[in-house]
């Protein structure tokens, strides 16, 4: 019988960015791009000390800044360039992007509470809900997975597309996708062999240290 290769797929969540960092906290989806908070790119670099030994044959991020910018501080010992994937951006807020919780529960507290019941099937308004995410995150992912069989690649990434992505491989539903909880530059490990995919670890963040 003929052995199948594996491929180990690194997915991490980018740095804290200066939206992160909000006070109150702020929806921040793919139209804000928030750069990385002086915090954040320390934990990029403690990230890229961590993984500067290990092997890894290519690296891809999501287009916004604050994933493209991780990507390329823990692929710069490697020498490797970071291809940006359209699939892997973070979701469409439409128009509650840049707004508080607050002040969505106080203009339109109905179907803010729709939203947070059924996320899977309700999308934000004009723009996406997990569902779609999930979509187009599970196709940019099996499209890399093809394309490096056998190899390991980083994926460096947004919450909700993280989410929806573990919520695809462990076959949660969607609707509890929420209690899948990642910290910036945590790192979870997949493994792809005989077409299935599978989570050896997830969001490990010891390499941060203090944080």
């Amino acid at each position: 019988m003929e052995k199948k290769s594996v491929t180990t797929i690194f997915l991490i969540r980018h740095g804290e960015s200066e939206i992160n960092k909000m006070k109150p906290r702020r929806l921040g989806g793919m139209k804000s791009n928030s750069p990385l908070s002086e915090l954040g790119v320390e934990q990029a670099e403690l990230t890229s000390k961590f993984m500067r030994d290990f092997t890894i044959h290519a690296f891809y991020s999501s287009p916004l800044d604050r994933a493209y910018v991780t990507a390329e501080i823990i692929a710069r010992p490697h020498g490797k360039p970071v291809e940006k994937i359209q699939g892997f951006i973070e979701n469409d807020c439409g128009r509650w992007e840049g707004k508080t919780y607050e002040e969505i529960m106080l203009n339109e507290r109905e179907y803010y509470d729709k939203w947070m019941a059924h996320p899977e099937a309700v999308p934000l308004p004009e723009g996406e809900d997990y569902r779609q995410v999930q979509q187009r995150a599970v196709a940019a992912l099996n499209a890399v997975v093809a394309r490096r069989p056998g190899e390991a690649v980083v994926i460096v990434s947004h919450n909700t597309v993280l989410k929806v992505l573990i919520a695809h491989v462990l076959g949660l539903d969607l609707s509890k996708s929420r209690n899948v909880k990642t910290s910036n530059l945590g790192i979870t490990i997949l493994e792809s062999k005989n077409e299935t995919l599978s989570v050896r670890s997830f969001n490990l963040v010891f390499h941060l240290k203090k944080y």
